[in-house]
């Protein structure tokens, strides 16, 4: 739907559906910028080949939204819904039902090679079919009060970090990891404080939590 080489695209109030990219960003895809979504922003059934089914960014100061919905969104390796190379802040958003298709794919949701940061918000039905059912990050992980319901991959059924992930207040529920970390699979630190690990599942070790560093948990 949209390209743009330079600078930044900001949506709002907008919907954007059932858009293709044979490479990346169904929706958007911005090459050196940032993208925007607010104000009830909507992206349904958009797809991808490759990277980001809906937004993509390269270069840039990554993604951010607030009060967007992402339904349906598909990518055949990166980011059902969401791919950057920087950072990506979501807030109030709810993403459900996206994927990353293949076999080597991950980020159901969201893939950020930066920070990927939550507030609120929800992630219900994304599937990944590598790691990260819900998020993949190389950078850190920081959700805050989001709900994490049914997300699935072989690794990390809600979440797979490659830094160190930290969750205040978050709600895993039914998220499954066909191997390890049925809810999260964090490769350094994990911290968690309050929120609640129910009904969540992996095939191997690590029913919610599979960390390969230290892992802290308080009030949970």
């Amino acid at each position: 739907a949209i390209y743009a080489f330079v600078g930044s695209v900001s949506i709002g109030n907008s919907s954007f559906e059932r858009n293709q990219a044979g490479s990346e960003g169904g929706a958007v895809y911005c090459y050196d910028g940032s993208i925007a979504a607010t104000d009830g922003s909507s992206f349904v059934a958009n797809g991808a080949a490759t990277y980001g089914g809906a937004l993509s960014s390269f270069l840039g100061s990554g993604i951010s939204l607030a009060d967007a919905v992402l339904t349906d969104n598909s990518a055949g390796s990166q980011g059902g819904a969401v791919a950057s190379i920087y950072p990506v802040t979501a807030v109030d958003t709810d993403f459900s039902r996206n994927q990353a298709s293949s076999a080597s794919g991950v980020g159901g949701a969201v893939y950020a090679q930066g920070t990927a940061t939550f507030t609120r918000g929800s992630f219900t039905d994304n599937t990944a079919g590598s790691g990260g059912g819900a998020v993949l990050a190389i950078g850190s992980v920081l959700a805050t009060g989001t709900v994490f319901t049914r997300n699935r991959a072989p690794n990390g059924g809600a979440i797979k970090g490659f830094s160190s992930v930290s969750v205040t207040d978050a709600t895993f529920t039914a998220n499954v990891a066909t191997t390890n970390g049925g809810a999260i699979y964090a490769t350094t630190t994990t911290s968690i404080d309050g929120g609640s690990f129910v009904g969540n599942h992996a095939g191997q070790d690590g029913g919610a939590i599979y960390g390969d560093d230290p892992v802290a948990i308080v009030g949970t």
